[in-house]
């Protein structure tokens, strides 16, 4: 702009603005604010992580390249979790199992929290529940009556008969301390009746599998209600929510987290996940990485 239109204004300090009071969700604590900083340590890892799969022979090759992470039976390629963890990316199906492992992996002794695997949505979806590996999850041994948080993460399947799924992610937690049962989405509400008619597919799903492993212990009263969750501003960013969400959703309230922290988000993820003691994939061998 022109000085001859006059002195030039005067900038006032960019203020940060906080949501007023009747615009706050009750279910964040926007004075616990978890953020996701970048350390040295994470950001050479991931750096890492992206360089050799660009240049370490056959890493970016489906068939041969190496595995990263391994928890116990389960694992993962370089492939695999760099395709989902680069920026932008959706993440895979197995790399939101493998953020699942870790989360139950790492719960505190005695937590009353326990997220199921991802897979299990598919089924529930289309209101199949006598699959073998979920009754198993489900049977009274487990006592699942004595947790307060059942979670299953959900892929959302834009047509049911698609055992692929769809691309996108939330969370159905079956808070049973509070005797209600629970939706996080990062993007919608149950305004959306694709996501409220999902829901309410799962919830009967699970009340069947309930009826069965535990007939003393009824959940049918147990009403759907929103939990407001930070949304997402992209629009791949569905599955580091869900993933974030089932980590700190308590039953009560989550850490108040910026969703402009996403690519922070998936370095700390990927660095949490592969530096994990329950990681047994040689990857300091693979990657030729100095320690720490």
């Amino acid at each position: 702009m022109s000085s001859s239109l006059g002195p030039p204004i005067a900038r006032r300090q960019r203020r940060v603005l906080r949501p007023a009071a009747s615009q706050r969700s009750p279910f964040i604590d926007y004075n616990k604010k978890k953020t996701f900083s970048s350390n040295e340590a994470v950001n050479k890892l991931y750096a890492a992580l992206l360089y050799w799969v660009r240049h370490h022979k056959g890493a970016n090759d489906e068939a041969t390249s190496p595995e990263i992470i391994r928890y116990g039976a389960f694992y993962i390629s370089l492939k695999e979790l760099v395709d989902s963890m680069k920026p932008v990316q959706l993440l895979s199906k197995i790399v939101i199992e493998t953020g699942i492992l870790h989360i139950m992996d790492n719960l505190p002794e005695g937590s009353k929290k326990v997220v199921m695997p991802l897979r299990f949505s598919i089924n529930l979806q289309q209101g199949i529940h006598n699959v073998n590996e979920i009754k198993k999850k489900f049977d009274y041994k487990n006592r699942l009556d004595k947790k307060d948080l059942v979670m299953l993460p959900v892929l959302e399947c834009a047509d049911v008969t698609d055992k692929e799924g769809g691309r996108h992610y939330w969370v159905f937690n079956v808070n049973l301390r509070d005797e209600r049962s629970e939706v996080l989405d990062s993007s919608r509400t149950l305004d959306n009746i694709v996501l409220m008619t999902t829901a309410s597919t799962i919830a009967g799903a699970v009340r069947q599998l309930c009826r069965k492993h535990y007939p003393k212990f009824s959940i049918e009263h147990f009403q759907i209600i929103d939990i407001d969750v930070p949304k997402q501003l992209g629009n791949n960013e569905c599955g580091l929510f869900a993933l974030l969400n089932a980590t700190e959703w308590n039953g009560s309230q989550l850490p108040n987290y910026d969703p402009r922290e996403v690519l922070n988000i998936r370095k700390k993820l990927t660095y949490d996940w592969v530096t994990s003691v329950h990681n047994t994939a040689p990857w300091r061998k693979l990657l030729r990485y100095d320690k720490e």
